[in-house]
């Protein structure tokens, strides 16, 4: 799927069999006489618990007929269609299909599996689909398909709620073959474009968007830029390329008459409608007086959720990174002042990413209400109301699937990690060939051509023996290793912490918002497409009844975020009673794991990536905009925002430092400076050709001449005209002693 549109030329494939012609022109006569309206849409002011009652009535009808489509060989794409007829015919969106791929399979969500031929396609201005033949063995019983219908065409309506089915690659990476549910309203049409703020993402391309009566009224086609900015090709557009879809032969409509020029300002009419979510203060206004903000000095890092008397849960791995003096906030209302706590660490649990913060004073000081927590297991479609700490609702979710659960592999950019490159040796054990740099094994002083021998007691001849040992431990968890150095063997404990931002694959996603750490798996949790800022996980998510159902985690992607549920999170609180669990023990120390120290490699070089800083100010944002959706700082509005990374210095000397940054011409020239203790380097935020282009320019030369670690500030030194770029890391060069300041500057990023 594509933020941007695409314009190439209809697909021409042979002709149908003659064998299944009397079945297809029967649908299409069908198809083309079918008129009338929607007699199911729900309006807003509609009772919440029947909306959702629609929307899982529609899912688990809908589900059996949503494909997922593979193409290709090893270098294979993933994609998502609907069957529309009995006889196995799938919609999908045509460019999932530009090129007649040889290899075409379908796998339903059973897990059956049926080999495909393109019957035709188009993919022209607005117009995005194509016709798939699921191809039978010829001994093959013609049992019919489980499929979804055409709604009839002009059926539509502005604000109408919708259902969308697919198999988007951050929620279905776990295997699962069952599609994930989103949930929105139509917010614009015209010609062959329908534009719904249901959130979409890779691999949802073709996937079915359906009214509450089940029916089609759309395919999945494009993002924008926000998760509620969307497209399908309509209805109406499937109706009238139906005659050429189903028979290539049929000379095609003219795509151009189909243009359409959607706009998806205003809120109204939208899930984000004010109107819309005012209707559910009821239900949210209980569970706002759980809600704290967690903050550092004035910036906001997380909610938090009150559990006890003077007890408060947030997001673990957030905390750790962003936090350095805690306090707890509730701001001011009509009935009370604004109050402001501090706040301290007693327990964590690395398994959800939860820490425990004792906040004294603040139950004599906040009236809580007791909100009843849900018992019966979430569905597939089943809505969750997200309060606002000031009262109300910011937003409702729907849940993706009937059950999630999120592994460690599933998470493996972010669960525990060691930071050492191994093979077998000869002698047993395993030969470190390489250390990465900010890591725990850099931190821990390990060398190439140590011999690992033994890690937390057992013997170790194969790398997967010391993955298994990690798997088992949490971030901030002690590993024991047994080391060989030439003639010498010791023992060594080494608190694990995360992977650092260079050495991470991410999520395949179209999208530049900043996701979360996972800290783990996390284990079962709930998928919900719900649309919050980073700084808005750690708070508590209720039910359509108002009950608390659980909390919320983390930022997946796009299209995602985690629900804990509350039955895990009242599990995890419960662990903490015991003054001696591992919960309670070391949390200071455990928590400081979760931050990355840049260290040099052999080399000479500390690279420092944006997703590993500390940001310092309220305005600046984490997106995902640098090449691969790697991680970048941009909206530098205020000349209070800085960034700062922990940096160790073995030992003094020369240090050549660059900056790798995008900034078109008529943001840049903001004066910065960067700091490494009393040493300093000024320059200018250097142009390039836009947002997108990231460029390495070489600011100057520190001198350090002391060692040990340091806090890396950049900052700049006036106040922006505009937002002054978007910056995805730094490089710092160790010079040798006769070497002279140099260096490219402006190299493409590889």
């Amino acid at each position: 799927m594509s933020g941007f549109r695409t314009r190439t030329g209809s697909g021409r494939h042979p002709r149908i069999p003659s064998r299944v012609m009397a079945t297809r022109l029967s649908i299409l006569i069908s198809l083309i006489v079918a008129c009338g309206v929607n007699a199911g849409v729900l309006r807003s002011e509609d009772d919440l618990r029947q909306l959702e009652d629609r929307f899982i009535e529609v899912v688990e009808k809908a589900n059996p007929a949503v494909v997922r489509i593979t193409t290709g060989g090893r270098s294979s794409s993933m994609a998502t269609g609907v069957i529309f007829d009995s006889a196995g015919l799938v919609l999908t969106a045509g460019h999932v299909v530009r090129g007649n791929p040889r290899r075409l399979m379908i796998v339903l969500p059973d897990g059956e599996r049926h080999r495909g031929r393109v019957v035709s396609s188009v993919f022209e201005d607005d117009v995005d689909l194509a016709v798939i033949e699921m191809l039978r063995e010829d001994d093959e019983e013609p049992t019919p398909f489980a499929f979804s219908p055409l709604a009839p065409a002009g059926s539509l309506q502005m604000g109408e709620w919708i259902v969308t089915l697919g198999h988007a690659a951050a929620i279905s990476s776990n295997g699962s073959r069952e599609p994930a549910t989103r949930i929105g309203r139509i917010i614009d049409l015209e010609g062959a474009e329908l534009a719904m703020d249901s959130p979409i993402d890779a691999g949802d391309s073709g996937g079915p968007i359906l009214d509450l009566e089940g029916r089609i009224v759309g395919i999945a086609s494009r993002c924008g830029h926000q998760p509620w900015q969307n497209l399908a090709t309509s209805v109406d557009a499937i109706h009238a390329w139906m005659p050429h879809l189903m028979d290539p032969e049929v000379e095609p409509p003219s795509s151009e008459e189909w243009e359409g020029r959607t706009r998806r300002k205003s809120s109204t009419g939208t899930r984000r409608d004010p109107e819309f979510l005012a209707k559910l203060d009821s239900i949210a206004d209980p569970a706002s007086s759980m809600l704290v903000e967690i903050r550092d000095d004035d910036r906001l890092v997380s909610l938090g959720t009150i559990v006890d008397r003077d007890l408060v849960i947030t997001k673990a791995s957030q905390f750790a990174r962003h936090i350095r003096t805690p306090r707890v906030i509730r701001p001011a209302t009509d009935e009370s002042p604004r109050l402001e706590l501090q706040a301290r660490p007693i327990g964590l649990d690395s398994t959800i990413d939860l820490v425990l913060l004792e906040v004294p004073g603040l139950s004599d000081r906040l009236e809580v209400e007791t909100i009843e927590p849900r018992t019966d297991p979430l569905r597939s479609g089943s809505l969750l109301v997200i309060p606002k700490i000031d009262g109300g609702s910011s937003g409702i979710a729907a849940v993706a699937r009937d059950q999630d659960e999120l592994s460690s592999r599933d998470a493996s950019d972010d669960r525990p990690f060691l930071g050492v490159g191994t093979e077998p040796s000869r002698n047993g054990g395993l030969r470190v060939i390489r250390i990465v740099p900010n890591t725990a094994a850099a931190r821990a002083n390990l060398e190439v051509d140590d011999i690992i021998v033994r890690a937390d007691g057992r013997d170790v001849r194969r790398t997967a023996d010391l993955v298994e040992a990690i798997t088992n431990l949490g971030i901030g968890d002690e590993l024991r290793i047994e080391v060989l150095r030439e003639d010498r063997s010791f023992s060594i404990g080494i608190d694990l912490g995360l992977r650092p931002d260079a050495n991470r694959a991410g999520i395949s996603s179209n999208t530049s918002i900043g996701t979360s750490r996972l800290s783990s798996g996390l284990g079962p949790i709930h998928l919900v497409d719900a649309d919050r800022p980073l700084d808005e996980v750690g708070g508590a998510v209720i039910d359509a009844e108002g009950r608390l159902a659980g909390w919320l985690a983390a930022r997946r992607s796009r299209t995602s975020m985690v629900v804990v549920p509350w039955d895990l999170v009242s599990a995890s609180i419960a662990a903490f009673d015991d003054p001696e669990s591992p919960s309670r023990r070391d949390v200071i120390e455990r928590l400081c794991s979760y931050r990355i120290v840049g260290t040099a490699d052999l080399r000479g070089i500390i690279r420092l990536d944006a997703e590993d800083a500390f940001p310092d100010g309220d305005v600046i944002r984490r997106e995902r905009m640098g090449p691969g959706g790697r991680t970048t700082w941009g909206s530098w509005k205020d000349s209070d925002d800085a960034l700062e990374w922990a940096i160790r210095v073995d030992q003094p000397g020369r240090w050549h430092v660059r900056l790798t940054t995008a900034c078109p011409k008529r943001h840049a020239g903001t004066p910065i400076r960067l700091s490494v203790g009393e040493a300093f380097i000024d320059g200018r935020i250097e142009r390039t050709d836009n947002w997108d282009d990231f460029r390495q320019f070489d600011l100057g030369v520190l001198d350090l001449e002391d060692t040990g670690e340091f806090t890396l500030r950049l900052e700049p030194m006036a106040e922006p005209r505009h937002a002054i770029g978007n910056l995805l890391g730094i490089e710092l060069r160790r010079l040798a002693d006769d070497e002279e300041d140099g260096g490219d500057a402006e190299d493409p990023v590889e």
